[in-house]
């Protein structure tokens, strides 16, 4: 937390007024919220690391937070799905495969990594990572074509945000500033960071499982199915497949 802190906006609490109901939303039961921060802290360390690596802003290892809640087999009926909430079409284009028993977007290895790197892309088109994440919710194609519109240059985009756009893109940028300033300002809000709690980092795992059904490689990586699944739930009912061989497992393991 204090790593992903530094790399936040220090604004976040003074820069939208906006943020103020969905600081209220978020800390509505401080326990239950701090709570689930002590669930999903191995996830969230695992995109925090990722997003360094690629030297992006941390505001986008927020994302999952307004997207899932930080929940890999989260689904809609809509068709976004996984962590990052993608559409297939956007995961295609990005590298996510699709196969029998097999659904990219709910591996939280090959989502995170499609993710960021659109999100990558999108940054270094749109200059600022509020537009960027704008441009991530409502379509990069929609985003320059309000700019056009408004005959606004991206890199002033920041200034003066584009209008036209749905009301739920607007709200995105606030709910990202309002988990940003709840990790930034914890004690404010009554919420009390797991700062000392311990975990087992998670990492990236070649595995191939189309010589090891999923129960095989759980008992040899001396963790239950329930767990290898609960992390990996791109793979549906064990099966072997041809699908990408990357398994998110315990950092010791690797």
């Amino acid at each position: 937390f204090s790593q992903l802190r530094q790399r936040l906006d220090d604004r976040a609490c003074t820069r939208y007024d906006a943020s103020d109901k969905w600081l209220k939303r978020y800390t509505r039961n401080p326990r239950e919220f701090t709570n689930h921060l002590k669930t999903i802290l191995p996830l969230l360390d695992y995109v925090a690391v990722q997003a360094q690596e690629k030297k992006l802003p941390a505001e986008f290892v927020l994302v999952p937070f307004i997207e899932s809640w930080y929940d890999p087999a989260a689904s809609t009926k809509t068709g976004p799905s996984g962590l990052w909430q993608m559409m297939p079409n956007t995961a295609k284009h990005f590298g996510i495969r699709f196969g029998n028993g097999y659904d990219g977007r709910f591996s939280p290895v090959d989502s995170t990594e499609a993710a960021l790197n659109y999100l990558k892309k999108l940054q270094k088109e749109f200059k600022d990572w509020p537009t960027a994440l704008m441009a991530y919710n409502a379509g990069d194609s929609r985003m320059r074509n309000s700019l056009k519109r408004q005959h606004l240059d991206k890199a002033d985009a920041q200034n003066k945000l584009p209008s036209g756009l749905q009301p739920h893109t607007y709200a995105y940028i606030h709910k990202v500033e309002a988990i940003s300033c709840l990790l930034s300002n914890p004690t404010r809000f009554g919420i009390k960071l797991p700062v000392k709690s311990e975990f087992t980092a998670l990492a990236a795992v070649d595995a191939d499982v189309t010589k090891q059904s999923l129960p095989e490689l759980a008992e040899s990586a001396n963790i239950s199915l329930a767990e290898l699944m609960a992390m990996n739930p791109s793979y549906k009912n064990g099966l072997k497949t041809n699908a990408p061989n990357r398994l998110l497992l315990p950092q010791h393991i690797s």
